[in-house]
């Protein structure tokens, strides 16, 4: 077991490197690529635990090959250190039932101390609220405004539909959201996206700790951007860890057409980016 896993983890460097190398020498990147390649140790580790007789390397190199884990190493954004202590507590406790709860806190440190303002003070909100009750009142309809047009209606309005936005899978796996800057590119790849619904569909009314991933949403939905890309990220562990277990439950001729449709993606992205850098 121990030689396999060396062997595999040889591999998956290979492999986080030679998709780096455009950048890899760069000294002040360095410990921002070791956390990130951590964070795909730890996701490897996750799918050898939580989807056995499967291929390990699904998870890590969705994760290594994602534009959106590029594009935060880029940035050097904190969230890939968050992300990795989300997935190492979620890893523990797969061991010790009790660290779930290290999970929990993980996510409400990132609320408290990265949110300097949550949707729920967004001054826009307020204001629009404002706005609707005083022209109600101009038109004698002041007690109807309250029930209906209250912040707190706003407020509630905001959270179903921000939690309905950030949950949707192809902002994922697709360049749906303009807002996003890669939006050009999903952060997943649309060609995993049947093999993801799959991969849902069997841990769908299942009681599993894979549940507790989902966690990672709350950043996103309480901040005050309607998508912010860098606290969505804590999301894509469990984008990344059902689609492995599509991949387990998938006929094998479906997961290589997937595959060769990946393939195509990551050859029209690496185009792109080579005629960036290239001019």
């Amino acid at each position: 077991m121990h030689k396999l896993f060396f062997k595999h983890l040889v591999i998956l460097l290979l492999i986080f490197v030679v998709t780096r190398l455009y950048r890899i020498g760069i000294q002040d990147n360095l410990i921002v690529y070791g956390i990130s390649f951590v964070n795909a140790v730890v996701l490897y580790l996750i799918t050898v635990k939580k989807v056995p007789r499967l291929t390990p390397f699904w998870t890590p190199i969705i994760y290594t090959l994602s534009p959106w884990t590029l594009y935060l190493e880029n940035l050097k954004s904190i969230y890939l250190l968050v992300t990795l202590i989300f997935v190492m507590t979620f890893y523990l406790s797969l061991y010790r039932k009790t660290l779930i709860y290290f999970n929990v806190a993980v996510v409400l440190v990132t609320i408290i101390f990265f949110n300097k303002e949550l949707f729920y003070s967004d001054i826009g909100i307020i204001n629009a609220a404002n706005v609707f009750r005083g022209e109600a009142l101009l038109e004698g309809l002041g007690l109807i405004s309250k029930l209906i047009e209250s912040k707190y209606v706003l407020y509630a309005v905001t959270l179903v539909t921000k939690t309905l936005a950030v949950a949707d899978p192809l902002i994922y796996f697709s360049g749906q959201a303009k807002e996003i800057p890669f939006f050009t590119y999903p952060p997943v790849w649309l060609g995993l996206l049947p093999i993801f619904a799959i991969g849902f569909w069997k841990i769908l009314g299942k009681v599993d700790k894979i549940w507790f991933l989902v966690l990672g949403l709350l950043p996103g939905i309480l901040s005050v951007k309607y998508y912010d890309f860098e606290k969505l990220f804590l999301f894509t562990p469990f984008i990344f860890l059902v689609t492995a277990i599509g991949v387990k439950n998938t006929p094998k001729a479906f997961v290589l057409v997937c595959f060769l449709l990946v393939c195509l993606q990551i050859f029209m992205f690496a185009l792109s980016q080579g005629q960036q850098l290239w001019g």
